[in-house]
C-alpha cells in the first residue's frame, strides 16, 4: 500500500454497492443455469469465452456446462459446437476438460441441421483427440453411420477414408469405413479418382481378407480405363500386390502391369520404372520375378541396379560458385 498513492487506490477500488458480474464467477452449476433464459445464457457464454485463453479449468468447465444447457435448443447447436471446440483447443492435452468437450460434440452433433455439419463436427473430434484416447474410434464410428448421406460421392469417400485412418487398425469400424469407400468410389467423376480412392482404401484392409481381394478386383477393372500409361501401370501393380498370392488375379494384374510399363515412350523411362518398383516389391511375389525378367531384357540387372544406386547417391551439380569479394 505504501507504494500506491491515494488516487491509485481510488481508481482500482470497486464501489461497495457494485456487485461483481456473473461472468466473473469461475464455477457455474447446472441448477443455477435453469433460472436463466437462452439470451442470458448466450451472454454468459460469450463472457466466459473471453477468459478461455487463460486455460483455467473452472472457466473451461463452466463453458462446457453453459454450452450443454444451450444445446437443448437445436437453434443454438452451431454456437455451442464452437464453444466446445474452443475448450478442446485451449485445454491441456489428455485433460478431463478436453475429453468432456469432445464428448459433448459427439453427443450433440447428430442434431445439427445438415449432414455436412454433422460430419464436420465428428472430424473436429478426430482432429483434437489424442492418440491414447478411444474417442477417435467413437468419432470414426459416427462418421461411418452418417457419411452415406453426404450430398456428393467425393465427400462420402473422403469422410470414410478419414474414419478408416483414425479408427483402430483392422477394427470393425475401420473395415466398415473401407466398405463405405468402395460403395461410393465408383460414383466419382473420373477413373483416376476412382482408382485413387480404392487404392487408399486398400491400405486399411487386413492381409488375406476378402475385402483386400475385392479392392484388387476393383483396381483391375478400372485400371484399363486410365488414359495415362504411368497411372495405368501403378493401378495394375497395386491390383497385383493386393490380390491373393498365386491367384489368377495376381497373374493377370502382373501381366497388365508389365504391358503398361512397356508402353512408356523411352527405354530409360521403362528401366527407371521397373527399378523403382522392384525396390518396393516383396521379393517372394510373382511381380518381383516378372520385373527382374523385364530388366534382364533391358540390360544386365545388377549393372542397372548399380547405376541407379550411383545416380541416387551422386550429389547434384551446383552452379558456378561466385567468389566472395576480396577486402580492398
Amino acid at each position: 500500500m505504501a507504494d500506491k498513492t491515494r488516487a491509485d487506490v481510488r481508481r482500482t477500488r470497486r464501489p461497495f454497492s457494485q456487485k461483481p458480474p456473473k461472468v466473473a464467477q469461475l464455477s457455474v452449476s447446472k441448477k443455477s443455469l435453469q433460472k436463466h433464459d437462452d439470451e442470458a445464457l448466450l451472454k454468459l457464454l460469450a463472457g466466459l469465452e473471453r477468459k478461455v485463453s487463460q486455460k483455467d479449468p473452472n472457466v473451461l468447465n463452466s463453458i462446457i456446462t453453459v454450452a450443454n444447457q444451450l444445446a437443448q435448443n437445436v437453434d443454438h447447436l452451431p454456437r455451442t459446437i464452437t464453444a466446445f471446440r474452443k475448450v478442446a483447443f485451449h485445454a491441456s492435452e489428455n485433460s478431463i476438460e478436453e475429453e468432456n468437450a469432445l464428448k459433448s460434440i459427439l453427443e450433440h452433433a447428430v442434431n445439427l441441421f445438415s449432414s455436412e455439419d454433422v460430419i464436420e463436427a465428428f472430424l473436429l473430434v478426430i482432429a483434437y483427440t489424442p492418440p491414447s484416447s478411444t474417442l477417435g474410434d467413437e468419432a470414426s464410428q459416427r462418421i461411418v453411420q452418417h457419411a452415406d448421406v453426404l450430398p456428393t460421392a467425393d465427400q462420402s469417400v473422403d469422410a470414410f477414408l478419414q474414419a478408416a485412418d483414425h479408427a483402430t487398425k483392422e477394427s470393425d469400424v475401420a473395415l466398415d469405413a473401407v466398405e463405405g469407400v468402395l460403395r461410393h468410389a465408383e460414383a466419382l467423376e473420373t477413373h483416376a479418382e476412382i482408382c485413387e480412392a480404392i487404392l487408399q482404401a486398400a491400405e486399411y484392409t487386413p492381409y488375406g481378407s476378402f475385402l483386400r481381394q475385392q479392392t484388387a478386383y476393383l483396381l483391375f477393372d478400372h485400371a484399363g480405363t486410365l488414359e495415362i500409361e504411368e497411372e495405368k501401370a501403378e493401378a495394375f501393380k497395386a491390383a497385383s500386390i493386393y490380390a491373393d498370392p498365386t491367384s489368377q488375379l495376381e497373374k493377370d494384374s502382373t501381366k497388365k502391369y508389365i504391358q503398361s510399363v512397356g508402353q512408356l515412350p523411352s527405354k530409360g523411362q521403362r528401366t527407371e520404372t521397373f527399378i523403382r518398383d522392384l525396390e518396393l516389391t516383396d521379393k517372394d511375389s510373382q511381380l518381383y520375378e516378372e520385373i527382374k525378367k523385364e530388366l534382364s531384357k533391358l540390360g544386365n540387372v545388377s549393372i542397372l541396379l548399380e547405376k541407379q544406386e550411383k545416380t541416387k547417391s551422386r550429389p547434384k551439380k551446383r552452379g558456378k560458385l561466385i567468389p566472395f569479394p576480396q577486402p580492398s
